[in-house]
């Protein structure tokens, strides 16, 4: 309704949604990637180019084709959303834009919030496992409304799975999700309480079962996206402050010296300044 207010746009979710759901349900790609390509921004384009120009016929248009390549290949498309749901259940934090972990210097929230010990990080890694035993329990309560909460709140984590392309949309699940955080925290306390030990060892039992499974299935995030420096390099280019920017292309490179990307856009950052040794430099560096 907001869309269509707005902007005369019959478009169900933003201007992106289709676009997403048919870039994040494609077999080749890859959440854990932070560094991506440009395959986003020519799926982005290319209604335009073909001559839709209207949003609405763009988001029609993928939710289209993404509808068909399922029919068309169904086990390819279950493969991708199990993928895509064994990364929504991953202790680790995958970044897609920023490096999510480098907050922490920054922070002493995200430090604290972000905290890790070996395998096992904050927040998914001791809040899934709760999570999940809240939800078991709501599920098998007889009352409708804990029963209906459970299904509507699963409902969002699914929606997330389904048209989610980067791991930053679980987020919600942590503010969501927590109510079965509680439940399953409030039937630990009611059996302490009424002394059933032995519900307390098998509620804790399953709690560490499934926290050590989400750990040794999770995978290491690989091709980290560019660190806090390159952008802020990036900014004062834009703004044609050279002589400020070069200092944060230098901190950006020393960061991650071995970064393909960082480096040609190092070398490009000193082909727009015309100085062409360093342009040299970095692109003999890079290969």
């Amino acid at each position: 309704w907001h869309n269509w207010k707005a902007h005369q746009e019959r478009v169900l979710i933003s201007w992106n949604g289709g676009v997403n759901l048919y870039a994040a349900n494609h077999p080749t790609f890859d959440q854990r990637s932070g560094n991506g390509t440009h395959a986003w921004g020519r799926i982005v384009r290319a209604p335009a180019d073909a001559g839709l120009e209207s949003v609405t016929a763009r988001d029609r248009l993928y939710y289209r084709l993404t509808l068909q390549r399922a029919l068309r290949y169904p086990f390819a498309t279950a493969g991708a959303l199990a993928n895509k749901a064994a990364v929504f259940f991953s202790p680790v934090e995958y970044s897609s834009n920023f490096r999510i972990y480098d907050l922490r210097e920054r922070s002493p929230i995200a430090k604290l919030l972000l905290a890790g010990w070996g395998p096992v990080r904050l927040p998914f890694g001791l809040w899934a496992g709760a999570a999940l035993i809240g939800l078991i329990l709501l599920l098998r309560r007889k009352s409708s409304l804990g029963q209906a909460l459970a299904l509507w709140t699963l409902g969002v984590m699914l929606a997330n799975v389904l048209v989610f392309n980067t791991a930053r949309y679980r987020a919600p699940a942590v503010f969501i999700g927590s109510i079965w955080v509680a439940v399953a925290l409030a039937a630990v306390w009611s059996c302490w309480k009424s002394g059933k030990l032995r519900h307390v060892v098998a509620i804790g039992t399953t709690y560490l079962v499934i926290t050590g499974l989400l750990t040794l299935t999770a995978v290491p995030q690989h091709d980290l996206p560019p660190p806090v420096e390159w952008h802020q390099a990036a900014a004062l280019t834009a703004e044609g402050a050279f002589d400020e920017a070069s200092g944060w292309v230098e901190r950006a490179v020393a960061r991650d010296p071995q970064s393909p990307a960082l480096l040609i856009f190092a070398a490009g950052f000193h082909d727009r300044r015309a100085d062409r040794e360093r342009q040299r430099e970095y692109l003999h560096r890079q290969l």
